[in-house]
């Protein structure tokens, strides 16, 4: 999912929808949280994502004010322990959403 074409996106389904169904738009990433949590988020071929923790929340909170409602997050596998991974998106991203 190209991150420029999200609200163009939005708007042409919310165009097309009847009056009474609302439009929830949403999305799959597969996502590498980095050790460095203010690491900035980079999106590579429009799918795979990495960041730091808070850098991934910043991105997602930007895909939110276009309209995103879901995102269904598909971890890599890394040399990190799942539980930390897990943690530091608990922490510092997902509580945001």
């Amino acid at each position: 999912m190209n991150p420029a074409d999200t609200a163009n996106i939005i708007k042409t389904l919310a165009d097309l929808r009847q009056k009474d169904t609302p439009t929830a738009f949403g999305y799959a990433q597969f996502v590498e949280v980095l050790d460095d949590k203010n690491a900035k988020a980079q999106l590579f071929n429009n799918i795979y994502l990495r960041g730091g923790a808070k850098g991934l929340a910043d991105f997602w909170a930007k895909e939110q004010e276009k309209g995103v409602k879901h995102l269904a997050l598909n971890l890599k596998p890394t040399q990190r322990p799942a539980d930390e991974v897990l943690t530091e998106l608990a922490e510092y991203a997902l509580t945001q959403f």
